[in-house]
């Protein structure tokens, strides 16, 4: 039996007529996702997005501009398929979800599969933004779902670098320094900088409190999942499509992506990396077909704990050097360079042993200076400063 022929032999009707309860539908993992349930699942049932008002737009406006995005463009969509999305507003990191209580009530009657893929994925954000993002978010959202009287399956999308100071990860979760009711009480009392401070003692060599607080997250999708069939899906650092909606496909700059312009553009000239390490890619459709194929699983086979999926392929396909990675992408931009590259692309060698004082000094001239005579030109010729 081939691949496609599976998914309409065993994927596609496992979610005929069920309701579906999705966070974070306008984020890169979440859009994609929904977009596949709109073009290939005709029978499903009615898609419940919660979205919260941002950017001075209300959860309908983001909707429909999420709608006119370049996503929606590479295929036709039935307007009865786009009618069986409805919109709630809400945020996961107030209680009750930031629900009204009609739509509550409405969630609690209805929904049959609950996805959580909202999250906060800034490397540069306090860990106390993230904790509530993440953290508390994820909480407030295994809290309710356990209050949905007919839920089937929960599945949470994590990520596999959740535990990223383990050399090897397994599909499993992985203990902390103390137990999750222990560490959520005692991060909950705490604010600023003391919260910061306290936090990093239990990072336990992650790099940043992004990992720290998706594997936070993890353990709390564990301890309060009861007795619904549950799966954590972990990706590795999402890329454009592999296939849908269309190759190549992307709509974020965050991530691999911005690097990749930035460097491109020539703007980036200086960068603290070991280019001899690997780094594991997870396409954002390949993600989005693991997830539909776990919820399958999920749902027919019911398991009585949390199933935990790394979705990866350096265990099946080795993973060449990042080293390798950019010099074949280097000769691909030496060939085809871009009309708006700003400077020549840098070269860095395979190993960088910077000293740091030597690498400050450089990054300040290669960069702030640049930007800063770019602004000025900017602001002589009446645009926008970067």
């Amino acid at each position: 039996m081939s691949y496609k022929d599976s998914i309409k032999s065993e994927i596609i009707p496992t979610f005929d007529g069920k309701n579906l309860l999705i966070t974070g539908v306008t984020g890169a993992c979440g859009q994609v996702f929904l977009e596949k349930l709109l073009r290939v699942f005709t029978n499903i049932g009615t898609i419940f997005v919660l979205i919260r008002p941002k950017f001075n737009l209300t959860p309908q406006q983001r909707f429909e501009r999420l709608l006119k995005s370049n996503l929606f463009k590479f295929h036709e969509y039935e307007e009865s398929q786009l009618k069986k999305v409805k919109i709630l507003e809400g945020d996961v990191t107030e209680n009750e979800l930031g629900l009204s209580a009609s739509d509550a009530q409405l969630l609690r009657e209805s929904v049959n599969f609950v996805f959580h893929i909202a999250a906060s994925i800034s490397f540069a954000a306090s860990f106390s933004s993230n904790f509530k993002s993440n953290a508390i978010g994820t909480e407030n959202l295994m809290l309710f779902a356990k209050t949905i009287k007919k839920i089937e399956c929960i599945i949470y999308t994590s990520t596999a670098y959740s535990n990223c100071h383990l050399k090897e990860i397994p599909e499993e979760i992985v203990p902390l320094k103390e137990e999750i009711d222990v560490l959520m009480t005692k991060f909950k009392t705490m604010k600023g900088e003391e919260l910061e401070n306290e936090a990093i003692k239990y990072f336990e060599g992650r790099p940043n409190n992004y990992t720290f607080t998706k594997a936070l997250a993890e353990h709390i999708v564990v301890k309060l999942h009861g007795n619904i069939p549950t799966a954590i899906v972990r990706p590795a650092v999402v890329a454009s499509a592999y296939e849908e909606p269309y190759p190549g496909f992307v709509d974020t700059l965050v991530g691999p992506v911005g690097l990749a312009v930035l460097v491109g553009l020539g703007i980036v000239q200086i960068i603290n990396f070991d280019l001899s390490k690997h780094l594991e890619f997870t396409s954002v459709d390949v993600l989005t077909n693991a997830t539909l194929a776990i919820t399958t699983e999920t749902s027919k086979t019911k398991p009585t704990e949390a199933k935990v999926y790394n979705i990866v392929s350096s265990t099946l396909n080795h993973l060449p050097e990042n080293y390798n990675v950019w010099t074949y992408s280097y000769n691909l931009y030496i060939k085809t360079p871009s009309i708006y590259t700003l400077r020549p692309l840098m070269n860095p060698k395979r190993v960088n042993n910077h000293n740091p004082t030597i690498y400050h000094i450089k990054r300040f001239f290669y960069h702030t200076v640049f930007a800063v005579i770019i602004d000025i030109f900017l602001i002589l010729f009446c645009q926008k400063r970067m």
